[in-house]
């Protein structure tokens, strides 16, 4: 059963493995270079929307992560065209995802596991839609570090 003391292993033996790989990682950024410009992860992330749609076979308003991510992609897009660099762009992303992932409470799900559920779906927020929101929110946090 997967629980919190179960993720808090994970992510501690994630973290043993990174410090203990460090130089090694500083090395592959290093030789990979500067990293992608606003526009470049503006692209990446519409890449990675579209092929979760086209895996999926979703679309937005299904209760699921889309709900989050579409929302998220297009604040960063608009956020690039304004051009607010990479770390800034983050900021406006988790919020709209954020909103997204709150959208999904009152939708039916009616792909993925909570489709399961059927009308019990109703009223509970969409894992896949509050994963992804945390991922940008994390991300947008350590923005300045």
């Amino acid at each position: 059963m997967f629980t919190i003391q179960t993720a808090k292993k994970w992510f501690a033996a994630l973290a043993k493995v990174l410090e203990e790989n460090k130089n090694r990682l500083t090395d592959l950024d290093t030789a990979i270079g500067n990293a992608a410009t606003p526009a470049e992860f503006g692209k990446a992330f519409s890449l990675g929307v579209d092929g979760i749609i086209q895996i999926g076979h979703s679309k937005p308003g299904e209760k699921t992560m889309l709900d989050a991510l579409i929302p998220a992609l297009e604040a960063a897009q608009q956020s690039i065209e304004s051009n607010v660099d990479f770390n800034a762009a983050l900021l406006p992303a988790s919020e709209a995802a954020r909103i997204g992932a709150d959208s999904t409470v009152p939708m039916l799900a009616v792909k993925g596991r909570a489709s399961y559920l059927g009308v019990r779906s109703i009223g509970y927020m969409d894992p896949g839609a509050f994963s992804a929101y945390l991922i940008l929110r994390t991300l947008a946090e350590l923005r300045d570090q």
